[in-house]
């Protein structure tokens, strides 16, 4: 009778589902080593699953440090993401996962410094995925025309206005410079970007992403010495991140007239970005300098 109802498969949904959502309260408060066992023991209780499988090779990506010299664990743990993507390329015919598996061979045989890493299959892979101006999020924007649905192609179109600053600005702040003054420059017009779209103030999510590159704004103006723009923008920086903390759980829709019909969703659970950056500042040399300093100080105790 569960197999005629398919019981056993509605059973496996709802506690793969519980898997998603315990996930998202770690990732929102930065917790991946929780993340990767998470799904360690999701893939040994639904082996079959491939939803599973490519949640466990993005965890195990992430887990993968930035270095010429990883770890024995760090290489076995690129090769596992390998082994679970080419699974699923075999055998899944999902096309959402497919391509997240297409997207993490590219990452990992371009993982520069790892035994694993070979340019050619990670031009390969990047080959296989969809153009920017071929994909879902673009295509959706024009496929609604009847007037029932031009708020769906509304909705799109303000969605993609969001990626496309993103895009943008996660490219011009993470690209090389060669001094502090290029990077402090990168990260300004990184802001302004957000600023031209948030023209309101009313970043919401974005508040997390805005405290990051403030960071980075913060410890290069430590660098070059600069103490006034060092303590600006650690406050701004810590406000967005208090900002961040408290928004509200659930939906909530942006108020800029470029965004208006476009929201974000705030997990239960989401939140330590304030405590997370105030213990990142404690433990940067940049801020060496400020030690004693009384602003210093009562900003990151107060």
């Amino acid at each position: 009778m569960d197999e005629l109802f398919d019981r056993d498969a509605e059973s496996e949904a709802e506690e793969v589902e519980s898997y998603f959502e315990t996930s998202e309260r770690l990732m929102s408060g930065g917790c991946l080593e929780e993340d990767l066992a998470l799904w360690e023991e999701a893939a040994e209780r639904f082996p079959g699953s491939f939803q599973v499988l490519h949640s466990l090779a993005h965890a195990l990506w992430r887990s993968l440090p930035y270095t010429d010299a990883p770890s024995d664990a760090d290489r076995k743990n690129a090769e596992r993401v390998i082994d679970i993507c080419l699974r699923i390329l075999d055998d899944c015919t999902d096309n959402d996962i497919r391509n997240g598996a297409i997207q993490l061979l590219a990452y990992t045989y371009g993982r520069e410094g790892y035994p694993c890493a070979d340019e050619e299959l990670a031009v390969k892979y990047a080959n296989m995925a969809g153009t920017l101006y071929a994909c879902r999020e673009e295509l959706l924007e024009n496929a609604y025309f009847t007037a029932e649905n031009r708020h769906k192609a509304k909705e799109q179109r303000h969605k993609n206005t969001l990626s496309y600053i993103d895009l943008a600005a996660i490219n011009i702040f993470n690209d090389e410079y060669d001094t502090p003054e290029e990077v402090i420059f990168a990260c300004e017009t990184a802001i302004k970007l957000w600023d031209t779209l948030f023209y309101d103030g009313n970043y919401l999510d974005h508040n997390a992403d805005i405290a990051y590159v403030k960071m980075l704004l913060a410890e290069q103006y430590a660098i070059i010495g600069d103490r006034e723009k060092t303590l600006s923008s650690l406050r701004e920086a810590l406000g967005h991140a208090k900002a961040y903390d408290g928004i509200m759980p659930g939906r909530h829709a942006y108020t800029s007239a470029f965004l208006s019909s476009a929201s974000c969703e705030t997990p239960d659970g989401a939140g330590g970005e304030l405590s997370f950056w105030l213990s990142e500042i404690r433990e940067n040399d940049a801020f060496l300098f400020l030690h004693g300093d009384a602003e210093y100080e009562e900003l990151i105790n107060g």
